[in-house]
């Protein structure tokens, strides 16, 4: 069997949680290592987990100062052993039992259980209210064919469904970027560029949404996004598509193609000049996938805020 490392960041969830790090030990067909890292609780978080350590030898935890959902899932996956793959893990949904067996299935089927290139599997969830109810499915679309630009423009892998190898984890942890918008949208563009990713439309994952969410899929009210808008026309700094993109620069540029680098600065460069937000604006390569979101990107050109 292959062994899982499982990644887990957990933050004030006490209400949750034990559900959560039950249905993760129960994975059929896989060795599972459960690392957890407690980003700063103050609820009783860290002492229900110390008292699941004491009674399995499959978990380690370790708990330190406040980063944020997005720095304490890559400083976990700096600070995971080795293993076949490894798993980002919400402290609040519900997995089910054959979850990780599919995601291994899929790649080896895909690329053979040897293989040396570096590999992502993601999936549908099923969003469910905080008692488990069903809601609804949260994708309708294929993402299957996904191109890698896309990535830059919107992030379709929700970290909770992601499953990578080692190869993947160890080009991950190779670069820190300085800022960061969130770990999956990291993964995903580094993952789109250097390796393959492999979306299953199946779903394995309860996405529990609640009041609490630290990380979630609640659709933003009118006036939460109008309070983003103003934020990014105030804040230059505050672009996420442009953060994502330069830091990816940074981190990666030796190992991107020609066409790739200029094809990522242009992203970049877009607000220097009009000229630039021009090229960018009909440049049909850097695309999202979904329509919805091919259009708000060419809005957000215009408008400076991508």
């Amino acid at each position: 069997m292959k062994t899982v490392c499982v990644l887990m960041s957990t933050y004030n969830g006490e209400k949750f949680i034990e559900t959560q790090i039950k249905s993760v030990l129960a994975q059929k067909d896989v060795i599972v290592k459960l690392l957890i890292r407690d980003d700063g609780s103050s609820d009783r978080t860290v002492p229900i987990i110390q008292e699941y350590v004491s009674k399995h030898e499959e978990i380690s935890f370790y708990s330190d100062k406040n980063l944020g959902p997005a720095k304490s899932f890559l400083h976990l996956l700096k600070s995971a052993p080795k293993a076949d793959y490894y798993s980002f893990c919400d402290q609040d949904d519900y997995w089910e039992e054959t979850k990780l067996i599919s995601a291994v299935r899929k790649i080896e089927e895909k690329e053979g259980p040897k293989s040396e290139t570096p590999v992502m599997y993601h999936s549908n969830l099923k969003i469910v209210d905080q008692e488990l109810k069903f809601i609804r499915m949260a994708h309708t679309k294929d993402y299957s064919a996904e191109k890698p630009y896309a990535s830059l423009v919107e992030n379709s892998v929700t970290g909770c469904t992601a499953v990578m190898n080692y190869a993947l984890a160890r080009i991950i942890n190779s670069k820190t970027p300085e800022e960061l918008t969130m770990h999956d949208a990291w993964c995903n563009i580094v993952c789109s560029f250097l390796g393959k990713k492999i979306y299953d439309s199946n779903a394995y994952i309860q996405y529990r949404q609640h009041a609490n969410n630290a990380i979630g899929m609640k659709k933003a009210s009118l006036s939460s996004n109008v309070k983003t808008r103003v934020k990014r026309i105030k804040n230059s700094a505050f672009q996420p598509r442009m953060v994502n993109a330069t830091q990816f620069y940074k981190c990666f540029r030796k190992e991107l193609g020609s066409e790739q680098r200029r094809e990522v600065k242009k992203m970049i460069e877009y607000k220097k000049s009009f000229l630039n937000r021009l090229k960018l604006l009909f440049d049909f390569k850097i695309k999202a996938f979904s329509l919805k979101e091919y259009l708000k990107y060419r809005i957000l050109i215009l408008m400076g805020e991508i």
